[in-house]
C-alpha cells in the first residue's frame, strides 16, 4: 500500500514536470502596455528628475515658519497589504525581572522584530516593483 502511494506520487510529479516543460509564456509588448518615461529611455527615477538644485533652492526660499514635519512612516502591524503578504511585530523584553539584569549597571533591554516583505507600505523605489502584466516602469520587461 505504501509502495503504491510512493509510485503514484512520483508518477504525478514527473507528469506535472513534463507537462510544464512545453508551456511557453509570451512576453507582453511593453511598448504598448506601459507608457515611456518623459525623461528618456534610460530613466529609472521618474518625477524625481524634476528635483534639481534650482528647484531645491526655490523650495528653501518658501520656508516661513521653520516647522519640522516628520515624513517617517511607522512600520506597524496593519499596514495595507494584498495577496499573501503579512506583518508581525514581536517585542522581546530581556532581563526585566529583578535580579536577571546583566552586569554591574543592571542592564536590561527591549528589542523589536518586525517581520514582513520588504516591499510593502511606503516604498521609495516602488516603480520597479509595480507593473502591468509583465511590464514595469519605462517599458521595462520582467
Amino acid at each position: 500500500m505504501k509502495y503504491t502511494a510512493v509510485v503514484a506520487s512520483v508518477a504525478l510529479s514527473i507528469l506535472a514536470l513534463v507537462g510544464n516543460l512545453g508551456v511557453a509564456h509570451a512576453q507582453a509588448d511593453c511598448k504598448t502596455v506601459v507608457k515611456a518615461s518623459p525623461f528618456g529611455p534610460d530613466d529609472q527615477t521618474g518625477a524625481t528628475n524634476r528635483i534639481t538644485p534650482a528647484v531645491t533652492k526655490a523650495a528653501a526660499a518658501e520656508i516661513q515658519t521653520g516647522a519640522v514635519v516628520s515624513m517617517a512612516y511607522n512600520l506597524i502591524d496593519g499596514v495595507p497589504l494584498f495577496g499573501t503578504r503579512f506583518t508581525k511585530t514581536v517585542l522581546t523584553a530581556v532581563a526585566l525581572v529583578p535580579g536577571a539584569e546583566f552586569g554591574k549597571n543592571k542592564l536590561s533591554y527591549m528589542e523589536d522584530t518586525y517581520l514582513s516583505q520588504s516591499h510593502v507600505g511606503t516604498h521609495i523605489d516602488g516603480m520597479g516593483h509595480i507593473g502591468i502584466q509583465d511590464c514595469y516602469y519605462n517599458q521595462t520587461p520582467m
